[in-house]
């Protein structure tokens, strides 16, 4: 199993954080894991995103992707 630590996030963009993923709990769109694989989430602030006025939840799968 793969374990990622956190990215360091300032305060305001941790509250933004946890915002968007209880909206997403919340949507259904993803659920709670018990399980010890974990990946690391950030934000990227591309064009579109810039151009949408919000930011964009990024995962990075990599590690997964190269013990699987």
């Amino acid at each position: 199993p793969t374990k990622a630590r956190p990215i360091q996030m300032n305060e305001q963009l941790l509250h933004y954080c946890q915002k968007e993923i209880k909206d997403l709990l919340s949507k259904n769109l993803i659920r709670p894991s018990k399980i010890p694989w974990s990946c690391a989430t950030f934000f990227v602030n591309k064009q579109a995103e810039l151009e949408r006025g919000t930011s964009r939840l990024v995962i990075n799968y990599k590690p997964l992707n190269q013990a699987l």
